[in-house]
């Protein structure tokens, strides 16, 4: 609990990687978890920025979970603002 900086620098070559390699159910996966530990962590414009692009990215790949995760933290970010 509490190691956001240790999980920042575990996503950050994840999402990488992922973006790299072209993988976007990756990508998806990887910027949902990245706006999730931003909208933890109360950064709610990193966590915007993250979610809408796991919501993009989720609905390209067809990945409808993912996708309405992403949403519904983004709601979330939309009420603490």
């Amino acid at each position: 609990l509490g190691r956001f900086d240790d999980a920042r620098r575990r996503l950050e070559p994840a999402t990488a990687a992922a973006r790299e390699l072209g993988d976007a159910q990756a990508l998806a996966l990887a910027t949902f978890e990245v706006g999730s530990l931003e909208l933890t962590q109360e950064r709610f414009e990193p966590a915007r920025d993250a979610l809408t692009e796991a919501t993009r990215v989720a609905l390209t790949t067809g990945d409808a979970r993912t996708a309405a995760h992403a949403v519904g933290l983004l709601a979330s970010v939309h009420g603490w603002r």
